[in-house]
């Protein structure tokens, strides 16, 4: 408790002092690409899980990995990026965890209700009452809360499956808190070196992720990857660097990604952290018909990534491999759809914060700028 005090306390004072690079001039969503890589990751990592509940092998790219959890990485860079923007513009630190709680909360607990309520009495292979006097039922529901760690069973449900698992992608939610929260640490109790701060934290978590014994899946070892590429995307924020990551850089850093991939592990992991988000955010800057498309209307790609996993285990089997995959993206993406149009939105709305976007510059580019 003496700690939170104390947390708090830096908070209030860091409102008025702290030295991320200042916003810059925000651009439309219309005008980049943010919302369409956002979409394509959240539809990458379902391609990849339709494998696993279909009992086949992931996609793999080589030294990265799985696919789902390098698409994963694609989200991770982008938020790092636009976190360090919402405390850059706002560093309150109440206002900042009202916004990190809207923007994720809201559509997960729907997300879980509907899930412990809806599908598993249809899915599971026991009678109603023994659903519901299972213990395991109830603690499924702690998932809504991110902190007590992730349940991904309930009592029956999907029995029988190559795959049990209600909800595989619920894995990364706790590492994004995390680094909310880390963030967060950094910046209130360091006032006048969060500039340094951010890359220390990329390095460090990228060391770690280095020496992690596990080279691929979903355990703790990929945080430290997650971590590396997100205080990576932070600190291009910090220092102010997205406009000067052109075109040709850019390119240059998708050319590094495709030869590492060739290469090992040990070799591939930090060219992943290193130069995922400057392809990522150099892009996703950009002006592009696509991106312009997915933004007007609107970023449905977390309601994709909550649902995309049950529905997929819904529909596995029917019709076969690839019907089932076309049935279960078209249905997430009506979820994703409602979500972000009933849940996601409105919650969104009631967000502190005197700009678009929670503060969360964007710099403006062109194709001229850019060249």
């Amino acid at each position: 408790m003496r700690f939170l005090g104390r947390y708090i306390r830096m908070g209030k004072a860091a409102s008025t002092v702290h030295s991320l690079a200042k916003p810059q001039d925000l651009a439309p969503r219309t005008q980049t690409t943010f919302d369409a890589i956002r979409l394509l990751a959240a539809f990458g990592v379902l391609v990849s899980h339709h494998f696993l509940v279909a009992g086949r092998p992931q996609p793999s790219l080589g030294s990265y990995g799985e696919l789902g959890p390098l698409c994963v990485f694609v989200f991770f860079a982008i938020s790092g990026y636009f976190i360090a923007g919402s405390w850059s513009g706002d560093p309150d630190i109440t206002r900042y965890w009202t916004k990190r709680g809207l923007r994720i909360l809201p559509a997960l607990f729907v997300t879980v209700v509907l899930t412990v309520f809806v599908i598993g009495p249809i899915a599971t292979a026991l009678e109603t009452s023994e659903y519901f006097a299972d213990s395991r039922t109830w603690r499924y529901l702690r998932n809504a809360l991110l902190v007590f760690g992730i349940e991904y069973d309930l009592p029956g449900v999907f029995v029988g499956r190559l795959s049990s698992y209600v909800n595989l992608s619920l894995w990364s939610l706790p590492v994004e808190l995390a680094m909310y929260a880390v963030l967060s640490i950094a910046a209130f109790y360091l006032p006048s070196r969060t500039r340094l701060a951010f890359p220390v934290l990329a390095v460090v978590s990228g060391l770690l992720w280095y020496v992690s014994p596990d080279p691929s899946g979903y355990a703790l070892s990929n945080a430290f990857g997650l971590g590396a590429t997100f205080f990576t995307g932070a600190t291009i924020h910090a220092y102010g660097l997205l406009p000067r990551i052109t075109s040709a850089v850019a390119l240059s850093a998708a050319g590094v990604l495709a030869l590492g991939a060739f290469l090992t592990v040990e070799i591939g992991r930090p060219i992943l952290w290193a130069a995922l988000p400057i392809l990522v955010l150099g892009f996703g800057s950009r002006p592009s018909r696509l991106g312009a498309a997915v933004a007007r209307r609107g970023d449905i790609s977390y309601g994709v990534y909550l649902w995309a996993f049950p529905i997929q285990q819904v529909f596995v089997g029917t019709g076969g491999f690839f019907v089932s995959m076309v049935l279960a993206i078209m249905v997430t993406a009506l979820a994703g759809l409602l979500s972000m149009r009933l849940i996601e939105g409105p919650a969104l709305a009631l967000r502190p914060g005197t700009g678009p976007r929670g503060g969360e510059a964007i710099p403006p580019q062109t194709p001229s700028k850019a060249a």
